[in-house]
């Protein structure tokens, strides 16, 4: 199913110039995602509105609640980002996650070879105290999927990079909180504006501990968001299949492919077109790779989860890039591969920036 989404030029002029402070009460008194969905009918769409009126959505909370609540404990960073509702106590609480899992020289094990930090779940939690949250749906509304780098050469029965596929081991790792460096050893709770996270590593060729690239990878988090800048710089010419340097495992359903729904609809910025994407096996549309996407927007209807990927800067244009969201019953992950087929050449270099934009409206 597909429809466009019409939106109104008075309600779009009052979401981008309200005070943020009355937005919620002039323009979105219920509160809710089918508010929204209400609010602007869905019949057409201009090629500018959704894009700017759905930033207006997501970052909103960020200006009226720049504080990040941050758990540190060895091995894991947990932090938590107010949602869009200034009425209730709603945050999403992200995990940043170190992974180590030995070199496997039988190859069986294709997560092995891995030692990374990485962006890993997602729950909808209620602020009960100072550094008290409570999870309200009894599992994350992300699965552990990987969110950052995921690269396979022709050939290869595995990707490499992360902690699924491994085959990624750091060398170098900051932590920053308001530009002051954190000892990521060191257990406490911390609240600031802004976390940079930096992480150095080498690449190898699957289920190998031959290095065939550096990737760097910094993060940028405060209130509106997540920024991601990746570099990669190749070690060696190798024929790639695919580059997967931005992702999103947004769930469909709470448990697979049953239970709560946490997403069923989607556009991208090509067309705008809305797509039901409720059940597993969707074709067309979001499903169709395609190249020159830059913002992927998902939500769900009743859940009042809104997610949003967009690939802010990158320094190579190459033909076979493209974007498409998944169907498989585990999830609907958001994918943009920055090269698809294509020879790398020694010293050649790759740099992208990509923001990640979530919140709840409950």
């Amino acid at each position: 199913m597909k429809y466009k989404l019409a939106w109104s030029t008075m309600i779009i002029t009052a979401l981008l110039s309200i005070n943020s402070n009355s937005l919620f009460a002039s323009v979105y008194p219920d509160q809710t995602i089918d508010g929204i969905i209400d609010l602007f009918d869905v019949v057409s769409i201009s090629k500018t509105a959704p894009t700017q009126t759905k930033d207006v959505i997501n970052q909103y909370a960020g200006e009226i609640y720049p504080e990040i609540f941050i758990k540190k404990r060895p091995g894991e960073i947990k932090f938590f980002i107010k949602g869009f509702n200034q009425k209730s106590n709603r945050y999403l609480e992200y995990r940043l996650k170190h992974f180590i899992k030995p070199f496997d020289p039988t190859g069986k094990d294709e997560s092995g070879n891995a030692n990374v930090w990485r962006l890993i779940d997602v729950y909808e939690v209620e602020k009960k105290g100072s550094f008290e949250f409570v999870d309200l749906n009894g599992s994350s509304i992300i699965t552990n999927g990987e969110w950052e780098c995921a690269i396979i050469e022709q050939g290869m029965s595995d990707f490499m990079g992360g902690s699924i596929h491994g085959d990624e081991v750091l060398f170098d790792v900051d932590l920053f909180v308001d530009e002051e460096k954190i000892d990521l050893n060191k257990s406490e709770n911390i609240t600031g504006k802004s976390i940079k996270f930096i992480q150095k590593s080498n690449l190898y060729r699957t289920n190998t501990q031959e290095p065939i690239a550096v990737h760097n990878k910094e993060y940028n988090i405060n209130a509106k968001g997540i920024e991601l800048h990746q570099e990669i710089e190749w070690l060696q010419s190798i024929n790639i299949v695919n580059s997967y340097l931005a992702m999103l495992p947004i769930k469909r359903k709470l448990n697979g492919n049953t239970g709560k729904q946490i997403s069923d609809l989607a556009y991208r910025d090509d067309d705008y077109v809305v797509n039901d994407v409720s059940e597993s096996g969707f074709t067309g549309g979001v499903n169709k790779r395609t190249r020159g996407i830059r913002k992927t927007n998902i939500w769900g209807k009743d859940s009042g989860i809104s997610a949003m990927v967009e690939i802010t800067d990158k320094n190579l244009d190459l033909p076979n890039e493209g974007n498409f969201i998944r169907n498989h019953p585990e999830y609907n992950k958001i994918y943009y591969d920055f090269s698809g087929k294509h020879l790398t050449k020694v010293g050649e270099k790759w740099t992208i920036s990509s923001r990640y934009l979530l919140t709840t409206l409950n």
